[in-house]
């Protein structure tokens, strides 16, 4: 849980290190709850607490992309459109992200995997998720924080999933 030489994280933040950085510009805090048996649960459980400044990303609506006949129940989002739905949350080149969820982690980590697929390294899951966090001490809020917008570009180097089954 070391952050790298820059001072970034990049797999996991405890929550005694996201403490001090809960009104720091330089961190996003993104709350990634979802229930797939009721795809609305996870926004009113963010409406009804949760980390103090954390924005919330939908599975459906912001980490996934349409579905289609071709694609599975979730399928990957364009790029392009992450980028801007995680610049509009706050996400900019030199931002700290940290992914959370109330589950064994998949969310968050779906969330990891997109923003390091877009080449948004400083990407981090809360360990132990939301009850790691509550089990520190760390408490809940109902208030609804306005993200600073910010510039977010993905990588050119990004490759779809088909583009790379057919590489191999």
């Amino acid at each position: 849980m070391q952050p790298t030489a820059h001072g970034r994280h990049r797999t996991l933040v405890d929550a005694a290190t996201l403490m001090p950085h809960l009104d720091d510009p330089r961190w996003v805090i993104v709350d990634c709850r979802f229930e797939l048996a009721d795809p609305a649960a996870g926004h009113r459980a963010w409406q009804a607490g949760h980390v103090p400044g954390a924005q919330y990303a939908d599975l459906e609506r912001d980490l996934s992309g349409p579905v289609s006949a071709q694609s599975g129940r979730h399928p990957l989002p364009d790029p392009e459109q992450l980028a801007a739905r995680l610049g509009a949350l706050g996400v900019g080149p030199d931002t700290q992200v940290v992914a959370y969820d109330d589950s064994p982690g998949a969310m968050a980590a779906r969330l990891w995997w997109l923003c390091r697929w877009i080449g948004h390294e400083a990407v981090a899951v809360l360990d132990g998720g939301l009850g790691a966090w509550r089990a520190a001490g760390g408490v809940l809020t109902t208030t609804v924080s306005t993200p600073r917008p910010r510039e977010l570009r993905p990588r050119q180097s990004y490759c779809r999933p088909s583009e790379y089954c057919q590489e191999r």
